[in-house]
């Protein structure tokens, strides 16, 4: 919750200062793209055929229209904020003061991480990680590559968004959202846990559901804690 808080309040002072646009197309072009638009910087590497390019809303916006002449799909992420470029330079400092006490446990299971493209644990962790997080491109792709021998994705969010470039990037494995907008959020979250029983995933029934036909409540909403 901290390291959320703190990301959000300080990226709005960062708003306002560029956009973001997905663009799909081979590496080859993006550096070129990169080269002829000084202004512009890759921001996140979601596969080896899609990139994010953060920077001034005047210079995507030539660069989308010139894609879609070429019939290259880009589009246009919504909000006024470059996440993952030196837009978010002018935050560091705050950033590095709010997130450098928090503390890394070791992790019980293998964790990836984004930051590094890579295993990441402990001996891993230092102070400006999530500083490193909100400024440095994201390495999904190489996330994903390096995770090349799991069959089963599951991705918690709100929407998936993500799931496309596991699906084209991963194509023999499973990949399983938890939420989804557009449909009723507890039957896609059961449809998903259904699916993972199916594949031979043992799943703990006792966390969830009913008890003597009242709802069992696992986690209390605790707000004057949280305040």
């Amino acid at each position: 919750i901290k390291i959320s808080y703190y990301r959000s309040k300080c990226q709005q002072k960062t708003v306002g200062t560029g956009n973001m646009l997905v663009i799909n197309d081979d590496i080859s072009k993006i550096n070129q793209y990169l080269e002829k638009y000084n202004n512009l910087e890759l921001a996140v590497i979601n596969s080896s055929k899609s990139f994010v390019l953060a920077g001034r809303k005047n210079e995507l916006l030539e660069l989308k229209n010139m894609a879609s002449l070429e019939n290259i799909s880009a589009i246009m992420i919504k909000g006024n904020c470059p996440f993952h470029s030196s837009k978010q330079d002018i935050i560091k400092d705050e950033i590095l003061k709010n997130t450098s006490s928090i503390r890394f446990n070791q992790p019980k299971i293998e964790l990836l991480s984004t930051v590094t493209g890579t295993n990441f644990d402990y001996s891993d962790y230092s102070d400006d990680y999530w500083w490193k997080n909100i400024r440095e491109t994201v390495q999904f792709n190489d996330t994903i590559e390096y995770n090349c021998d799991v069959d089963i994705f599951i991705e918690i969010s709100p929407h998936p968004v993500l799931s496309y470039y596991l699906k084209n990037e991963t194509k023999s494995t499973l990949v399983l959202p938890t939420s989804n907008r557009k449909e009723n959020s507890s039957r896609r979250f059961l449809s998903s846990l259904a699916k993972l029983y199916f594949s031979g995933v043992k799943i703990n029934m006792n966390n969830f559901g009913t008890v003597d036909k009242k709802i069992k409540h696992i986690n209390q909403w605790n707000m004057k804690k949280f305040r």
